[in-house]
């Protein structure tokens, strides 16, 4: 039989409101005596919180999480006897080390104990079931794409002007891409809602990268001539708005590229208006 070893194990909590209560787990620290190990687990991730407690302040947040981790990373690879393992049950020590128990707003909860076959594997297990259970559904509340189309349909619907919107595909002789509301007048004028809202910076320029670089790779040797009206929405969050801004940047590197951000959806639709009315006059001259 494989033998188990025993453990104990805290929960990271972040406490918003002292006054009420009200906190989320963000993460785990498990120790063994007999083995002198010691690791955690934290959810730097601010996405939950943030939407729990709007005021939160998201860089703050972060980096006091990312402090935690570091300093019981540092105690995983020193001598962990001068940590108060010298005791069957160290982690309550261990932890006055990493955090004091007071007012604050990070505070530990009272120390569970186990049996573990493989502790890398409790870690884990832990920090999914009392950590990120819940984080997926933040994720599924940010703004798709469809989202960022609703918002500029709304006005061009106010304008009579969806009708003039047809699927389109612009072909070259090795690649093609698929546009779902595009309108043709001499060339094809393809309006595409992209949606920034997303976790990272680095997932928000991989987005731009990709659409950047779906564009060129039909730009030379269009079957037909064309323009890309990108309709970008940004990232709810704050500290990710340098990025977003990159990604605009990164979008308009192709001369084939306009960028209507959320709050031009009016004068993008104005805009639109006057083309379709310019062209409509000169059918009839």
């Amino acid at each position: 039989m494989m033998q188990r070893t025993p453990y104990s194990f805290s929960i990271l909590r972040y406490i918003h409101d002292i006054t009420s209560e009200e906190f989320i787990n963000v993460g785990i620290v498990l120790a063994a005596h007999d083995r002198s190990f010691i690791y955690a687990k934290i959810n730097t991730n601010y996405g939950r919180a943030k939407k729990i407690f709007p005021t939160l302040n998201s860089e703050n947040y972060k980096k006091r999480l990312k402090s935690v981790q570091s300093l019981i990373d540092s105690m995983a690879v020193r001598d962990q006897h001068s940590l108060q393992f010298s005791s069957e049950n160290p982690l309550p020590g261990v932890l006055k080390h990493v955090l004091a128990r007071d007012d604050s707003s990070l505070q530990w909860s009272t120390t569970k104990s186990g049996l573990s076959k493989d502790l890398y594997d409790t870690l884990n297990s832990l920090y999914t079931r009392y950590v990120v259970k819940f984080e997926k559904a933040v994720v599924d509340n940010k703004k798709k794409d469809e989202d960022i189309w609703r918002e500029f349909k709304g006005e061009l619907e106010k304008r009579h002007l969806i009708k003039f919107l047809t699927p389109t595909t612009i072909s070259s002789s090795d690649d093609s891409v698929r546009f779902d509301h595009a309108w043709k007048n001499g060339i094809w004028h393809c309006f595409e809602p992209i949606s920034f809202d997303l976790s990272s910076a680095s997932s928000i320029k991989e987005k731009a990268h990709k659409w950047l670089g779906q564009i060129s790779s039909v730009a030379e040797g269009a079957d037909e001539e064309f323009a890309v009206y990108f309709l970008a929405g940004k990232p709810v969050e704050s500290d990710l708005h340098d990025a977003y801004k990159q990604a605009l940047g990164i979008l308009k590197k192709s001369s084939k590229v306009q960028v209507f951000e959320e709050d031009d959806a009016t004068e993008f639709s104005l805009s639109f208006e006057k083309r379709v009315k310019k062209h409509q006059l000169e059918d009839h001259s």
